[in-house]
């Protein structure tokens, strides 16, 4: 997806089926619209985060994701910040999985 056509199709894509933005009042309700946050459980206090939930155009899912996996290989900035993301997901997932003793 480094090719400027699919930069201009990816863009295309994301105005039809977005529509104006400003319907939104957050960035984050846009990428609920999506389907990019993921579900969450949440009990007795703990937040869990599931899967994404793949609600809204697949099509336009399929884009951003190759259009942001395009820009970390290629932009030194995007690819720290995306290194950095990966390294502090999976700190976390190993924190989480591994539960501390119960001391009993």
């Amino acid at each position: 997806m480094t090719h400027p056509e699919s930069v201009r199709f990816t863009a295309l894509a994301y105005v039809l089926i977005i529509g104006t933005p400003t319907r939104f009042q957050r960035g984050k309700q846009i990428g609920t619209y999506v389907g990019m946050i993921p579900c969450e459980d949440s009990s007795a206090g703990k937040q869990r985060l599931g899967h994404i939930s793949k609600q809204g155009s697949s099509l336009l899912r399929f884009l951003l994701v190759e259009a942001a996996q395009a820009a970390a290989r290629i932009q030194p900035d995007w690819r720290r910040r995306y290194v950095h993301l990966a390294m502090r997901s999976a700190q976390e997932h190993c924190q989480g999985s591994h539960g501390a003793p119960d001391g009993d």
